[in-house]
């Protein structure tokens, strides 16, 4: 009897994504990323993109690059760039915005200069803490001070060594600091990485957007739902876009409000007053990052919140609500987020 021999299928060819040019592309595009995220979130102090966990703004230049890749296809297939290389560089982009976003790099840099600027004899700021800034993690020099926080005539002049070489050592250390929390933190997540996605099998939804724009087979861009989704959001953005340049254009509200009117008319007895103040406010962003949480979840967002308004008014009508901070509601949500953290751990 002949024994014939198992039959072996060619394993798949694995496209590795970290290309040269992927991370160029991405080295290339950090510049004109971080000059957004500071310009709307230090100049205009608006969007604040990285204050979501979701980043819009490189989500949309991620829409940018699949369009332009589309058009490269046409001119020749073997220049466009893979589904991989999209990814790396939207990664890139996104750890890239993190780092120039809010309570980081915004923070830290005004912090290396700001002491000796703005020491006078009056607030004696030299005798009460300077005793315990390093200076090597710190910028004294008074003619960079000036020139970063004056400027100059030109645009060139803030580049004369004068003006940056004091800035480099501090710059260095705290560089060389962040590059490892950063590998802490990927050391953390190389930890918890087997229990989260292998045994847990969380499906860590804000990954969901990149690997869903990047998939071109499901053709998502003429998908009614999301075309629909998307021009409600877009009409909405727009409208208010040409309300903040023309004030004739009407506004339409979905920010946070204060219905201070509304409720005050609504809530005019005891213990109903204590909901006075309630925000009402619809976020499309929020609808939408709301689409990819956990259903579990989604309940204890607005049940709990319910629950809260509904303490206040329990708490209004036993004459609770004189004690002050009654009913602790914020003592209540930081345990909440212990409880969180001990169980994810």
């Amino acid at each position: 009897m002949s024994k014939s021999l198992p039959s072996s299928s060619p394993s798949p060819r694995r496209v590795d994504g970290v290309t040269w040019r992927s991370v160029l592309l991405a080295l290339i595009l950090m510049w004109p990323n971080a000059y957004w995220v500071t310009h709307m979130e230090i100049v205009r102090y608006s969007g604040h993109p990285t204050t979501v966990s979701l980043f819009f703004n490189v989500v949309f230049i991620l829409l940018v690059l699949l369009s332009l890749n589309e058009l490269v296809k046409r001119i020749k297939q073997a220049w466009a760039l893979t589904r991989q290389e999209l990814l790396v560089v939207y990664v890139m982009l996104a750890i890239a915005s993190t780092l120039v976003g809010h309570d980081l790099i915004q923070v830290l840099t005004p912090q290396l200069s700001h002491p000796h600027r703005f020491a006078t004899a009056s607030n004696q700021w030299r005798d009460i803490f300077f005793q315990y800034l390093p200076d090597w993690l710190m910028v004294k020099d008074p003619v960079a001070l000036k020139g970063a926080y004056e400027g100059t005539n030109s645009f060139w002049g803030l580049y004369q060594p004068q003006h940056y070489r004091p800035w480099l050592g501090p710059v260095l250390w705290w560089t060389l600091f962040i590059s490892a929390m950063v590998l802490s933190l990927l050391c953390l997540n190389t930890i918890l990485r087997k229990r989260w996605t292998e045994n847990e099998k969380l499906s860590y939804p804000l990954t969901q957007i990149p690997l869903e724009l990047t998939d071109l087979s499901k053709r998502w861009w003429l998908n009614s739902w999301f075309l629909m989704g998307f021009g409600i959001a877009a009409f909405i953005s727009l409208v208010n876009g040409f309300n903040a340049l023309y004030p004739q254009v009407p506004l339409i509200k979905t920010r946070v409000v204060h219905y201070d009117e509304f409720m005050n008319s609504l809530w005019t007895q005891r213990p109903w007053t204590a909901l006075r103040g309630t925000r009402l406010s619809f976020y499309p962003f929020g609808v939408g990052l709301g689409l990819l949480l956990p259903v579990d979840l989604l309940f204890s967002c607005w049940f709990f919140f319910i629950f809260s308004r509904l303490q206040l008014v329990v708490s209004a009508a036993f004459g609770w609500d004189q004690i002050p901070q009654f009913p602790y509601i914020r003592q209540q949500s930081f345990g909440a987020y212990i409880a969180i953290a001990i169980a994810a751990l």
